[in-house]
């Protein structure tokens, strides 16, 4: 199968390309720099450089020449809510409009979108592909508004929406294990947070279960590592067993949090605030619960998780000690 690929230079990217040669799979991939894209995956994949706001004639011809797109490219930090919306909603509006035009029979079109598009859940109550969506971030916001660019579209599509992704390249989670590494063990202070978690090893099974499988032409579909509710002490526990250090337990109360939140935004009103820690980005951590099912991609496509949260966490450590990062 020919796969035209957006976000290859990413953490899920990274996983993707290796994934899916492997599985003897041809792929392009749009790129806006190449050399984020490791030489040893690079130069196993055809390249076409530009980004989302610039589909030029090349982009037009390669989009004609594949089976399938599988849309990774996203924006996950920003200072305004048109930061996200250039790049998760326009963006994937201009690519599902430019393989209406380049390739209409297509065979099948992969977003991959997040839980943060349908907002979080009541704690207990996993969302379902049927819970109302209600984003309540910028990000969520402009994931639920790309994956909307595609209702219109005559091609298959498949939206896959993802928790908490982990594992090998992901630059988020590392600031986890790099605290316990300092012996330090934050305690977040309300209640008792749930989530959902996966593994990025099956974040490619599922894409690719979507890529061969025979499924319904237009499906959204929650995934997760078997598990939907994770308490994150239980999370932060097997980080520090993973990191093999002694540790503080150093608690970060609520309001701490809410007095950040207000002090960013703030910060924001007169230009000063960082893209990284924002108000918004805040407002989704202080949340009780961000967990789903993923019963629905599990009775259509047989999908399931093969990574335990209890394997995945040690090997994620032993990947950042060996690629020097931890």
């Amino acid at each position: 199968m020919h796969v035209f690929l957006t976000g290859a230079s990413g953490f899920v990217g990274k996983n993707l390309v290796p994934y899916l040669l492997d599985r003897e799979c041809r792929l392009t991939c749009l790129l806006r720099d190449p050399a984020r894209l490791p030489e040893e995956l690079r130069s196993k994949v055809a390249v076409v450089v530009g980004d989302l706001t610039n589909l030029g004639p090349e982009v037009m011809s390669a989009l004609a020449g594949a089976e399938a797109v599988v849309h990774l490219a996203g924006q996950l930090w920003g200072r305004t809510y048109e930061d996200f919306d250039r790049v998760n909603h326009l963006g994937t509006e201009a690519l599902v409009k430019a393989v209406g035009k380049a390739n209409p029979s297509l065979k099948r079109f992969v977003n991959v979108s997040s839980m943060a598009a349908a907002g979080p859940a009541r704690p207990g109550e996993p969302l379902t592909e049927a819970s109302p969506e209600a984003p309540i971030s910028w990000y969520g916001r402009s994931k639920l508004a790309g994956e909307r660019a595609l209702t219109e579209a005559a091609f298959p599509w498949t939206v896959i929406r993802a928790p908490a992704v982990f594992g090998p390249w992901d630059p988020a989670t590392l600031i986890f294990f790099k605290l316990a590494a300092c012996h330090i063990h934050p305690i977040i202070g309300w209640g008792r947070p749930e989530h959902s978690t996966i593994h990025v090893e099956d974040v490619c099974q599922a894409i690719r279960l979507v890529l061969t499988s025979e499924t319904r032409p237009q499906s959204t579909y929650f995934i997760n590592d078997g598990q939907a509710i994770h308490r994150l002490r239980e999370v932060m526990t097997l980080v520090v067993e993973s990191v093999g250090k002694w540790v503080v337990p150093v608690p970060i109360p609520g309001g701490l949090v809410l007095a950040a939140e207000g002090l960013l935004a703030l910060g924001q009103r007169i230009g000063l605030a960082p893209s990284r820690v924002t108000p918004d980005k805040l407002r989704e951590l202080r949340q009780r619960a961000w967990t789903c099912s993923a019963d629905l991609i599990t009775e259509n496509l047989g999908f399931n998780a093969s990574v335990p949260l209890a394997q995945g966490i040690p090997e994620t450590a032993a990947w950042y000690r060996a690629n020097g990062w931890l």
